[in-house]
């Protein structure tokens, strides 16, 4: 047991949840206290002692299957129906148009038979088209094969919440069925693979499905209250506080007798202005997106910030909180700074919608040069790919010379900086740091650096 309990927290860490050895010793001293034999009782000690986190409750539990689940168990909170029937009936809202195979899963989830649908879901994975597909395209795949949609859209139409809430129960069988079947034709390279494949820390941004951008918000939430504490001090003369021994020592050596008064001081937190210019351009928007989320949840820890979207032009953006989330503040300002659907205009961030970052940050200076002061941060978030526009390096020299210090978080993986229409090596002299960013993980090393 203790070999599975170790292998179960490698594959915890593999998965991007941090586990200390401390936190081991907790684990097994709580299995020998309590024993092995009750499962739930031994998933209780494990998730008490090893999870920090909700967040990663996925990760828990995919590494529970893994380690501890044989084979997913169907079991649902539907009711079985008195009456049977072998589809759907003729006239029934929804049923017009079905295939024989959606009309005999229809006539399952109707009558509540979740059993049997179970067991024609086993039926259709043991075709050998599927081995190769990853969990999430054999589902796709199986779900196209049943009817599933039109089934659900049937019973949408019947108001069935009945079969509505077996359809959910099948729907986290079929994925832990396919889940299953794939790490065991994979064997370790597929639980390696299924265990990166959950840990969003180390996922790039753009990669992430809709549900881990959501658990993804939630992260970049927490960790801008934790970067947010990391308050850095300086010290200033004072009335009361710690002695200035410095002072004293100098006083001494020059009058040969110590100061008749002795001076103080008391710690000043530096808090920096922060300036933000984050490029919206196409797949640049989700980078931008999550890096102005944190700096929302640490906005405690600047003295004040001011952000700027741009792609050819640029346009300061104000953000609201009052009905929604930083996401949603941050999707709404990015729109009205780049809608769409209404095209560009002078007094949005594009009129060509293609990046040009010289045009940019000249535009940046012509604007908003009064943003720049000797305590200002500037923090750039763009890829640096200029579609072949002059780069302009003038310009971003510029703005470290008015500004306190100048960062760069570029999504792109240094192995391509310089390359093709990236002009990353040409602004690189003039930024205290360009920094690889395009994770959660990155995200927080480069926000260290503020």
């Amino acid at each position: 047991m203790e070999k599975t309990i170790v292998r179960f927290i490698e594959l915890l860490r593999e998965g991007g949840v941090g586990i200390s050895l401390s936190e081991g010793e907790d684990a097994l001293k709580g299995l020998a206290a309590f024993g092995v034999e009750d499962s739930e009782k031994v998933y209780t000690i494990l998730r008490a002692t090893l999870l920090k986190n909700e967040d990663q409750k996925n990760v828990f539990d995919l590494v529970w299957r893994i380690c501890f689940q044989r084979e997913p168990v169907f079991k649902t909170t539907a009711r079985p129906r008195t009456e049977a029937c072998d589809g759907g009936r003729d006239g029934e809202a929804g049923t017009a148009g079905m295939s024989p195979m959606a009309r005999r899963f229809y006539g399952l989830l109707r009558d509540g038979n979740g059993n049997e649908a179970a067991k024609l879901i086993e039926e259709k994975m043991r075709e050998d088209t599927l081995k190769e597909l990853s969990a999430a395209e054999m589902a796709e795949q199986l779900k196209i094969s049943l009817g599933w949609f039109m089934a659900d859209y049937a019973l949408k139409q019947n108001n069935d919440e009945n079969g509505k809430t077996l359809l959910n129960d099948l729907d986290q069988y079929l994925h832990l069925c396919c889940e299953r079947q794939r790490l065991a034709h994979l064997g370790e390279k597929g639980i390696e693979e299924a265990v990166t494949e959950v840990n969003c820390s180390e996922k790039d941004f753009s990669a992430l499905s809709e549900s881990q951008v959501r658990l993804m918000e939630k992260q970049v939430a927490r960790l801008g209250k934790k970067l947010a504490g990391r308050y850095s001090y300086r010290l200033k003369p004072a009335k009361y506080g710690i002695p200035d021994m410095r002072e004293a020592m100098a006083e001494t050596a020059k009058r040969g007798h110590l100061p008749a008064e002795m001076k103080h001081l008391d710690k000043k937190k530096d808090r920096p202005d922060l300036v933000i210019l984050c490029d919206i351009s196409g797949s640049m928007g989700v980078y931008s997106s999550f890096c102005l989320q944190l700096v929302c949840a640490m906005e405690r820890y600047f003295r004040s910030v001011r952000s700027f979207l741009f792609i050819d032009n640029i346009v300061e953006t104000t953000l609201s909180f009052k009905n929604g989330s930083a996401a949603e503040a941050i999707a709404a300002a990015m729109d009205k700074a780049y809608p769409k659907r209404t095209g560009r205009s002078k007094e949005q961030c594009t009129t060509t919608g293609v990046s040009d970052y010289g045009k940019a940050m000249e535009a940046f200076h012509r604007k908003y040069s009064d943003a720049l002061t000797e305590k200002t941060t500037v923090i750039i978030v763009g890829d640096a790919k200029t579609n072949w526009f002059p780069p302009k390096p003038e310009e971003i020299r510029a703005i470290r010379e008015r500004s306190s210090k100048l960062l760069w978080f570029n999504p792109e993986p240094a192995s391509r900086w310089g390359k093709e229409d990236s002009a990353a090596d040409l602004y690189i002299p003039f930024c205290d740091a360009m920094i690889e960013c395009r994770n959660l993980n990155q995200l927080e090393k480069a926000m260290m650096q503020v």
